[in-house]
């Protein structure tokens, strides 16, 4: 609660110094489940995007000179709960979904959560034949193979990738050039070789420093978000993060040195 305070406080700090986020630029919000008790939240928060944004697919060109915000709703792993609590309410309300999916985990619980207690432990993800009854409403994109870390010196990268990409394209008979990365990391490595083996664009789970029209940050957002957390993220007021992790991060470096 203090942690999300602090940064409650410093977004609004960054608004009220009118910077927000150019407005050209396309922002990314991430979500991931949407359960039964968090459903009238989330229509709300359409509503509030379909006032104050162009909602729009995470394949929109990056810049675009115009007089709204786009915004891009993406959910990661694809858990089976959005076929009932999200995507028939975003349909109606007109809100373009992009999905990522690992693609071998499809009608499995995320065996990636190693513990019980996660409120996602038990949340089965959605099977291939529900992903083929979405996909013309839905863009999907690839979330690698396994959703192994892809930072991890000892995870097959191209190996997570090629196969991710290569059997949704062939399970959905189209191309995918979207790739969200497991955990919302990624380092050089893994996103030389997303681009070699044929993404167009990648996303981290976070804002970065230095986005482009090939790799971009997301604002993780949640139902739960207070009503004010979610105006300041869709208006960009939470740019400053990446900056501060940067700045913790060097700040660890010089005292671990020190000490």
């Amino acid at each position: 609660m203090i942690n999300r305070l602090l940064k409650l406080s410093i977004a609004l700090f960054y608004a009220i110094g009118k910077t927000f986020r150019n407005k050209e630029k396309l922002l990314v919000l991430c979500y991931h489940e949407i359960a039964k008790d968090q459903q009238s939240r989330f229509v709300k928060q359409l509503e509030i995007l379909n006032r104050a944004t162009k909602p729009v697919f995470a394949d929109a060109p990056y810049c675009e000179k115009s007089s709204y915000r786009r915004v891009a709703v993406t959910f990661d792993d694809g858990f089976e709960n959005l076929l009932e609590n999200a995507f028939p309410i975003m349909k109606e309300k007109n809100v373009p979904a992009t999905l990522f999916i690992p693609t071998a985990c499809l009608g499995k619980y995320p065996a990636w959560l190693e513990k019980t207690t996660h409120e996602n432990k038990y949340e089965r993800l959605m099977s291939l034949e529900q992903l083929q009854r979405i996909f013309e409403n839905v863009l999907i994109g690839s979330h690698s193979l396994t959703h192994a870390d892809l930072t991890n010196s000892n995870v097959n990268v191209e190996h997570e990738l090629v196969e991710s990409k290569k059997q949704l394209e062939k399970l959905l008979n189209k191309e995918i050039s979207l790739l969200a990365f497991p955990y919302g990391r990624s380092d050089e490595r893994a996103r030389n070789i997303a681009k070699k083996v044929g993404f167009k664009r990648v996303f981290n789970a976070d804002p970065i420093v230095e986005e482009s029209d090939f790799f971009m940050g997301r604002i993780s957002v949640s139902p739960d978000d207070w009503q004010i957390e979610f105006y300041l993220k869709i208006y960009g007021a939470y740019a400053w993060l990446p900056k501060a992790i940067l700045l913790k991060k060097k700040l660890k470096e010089i005292l671990n040195a020190k000490f």
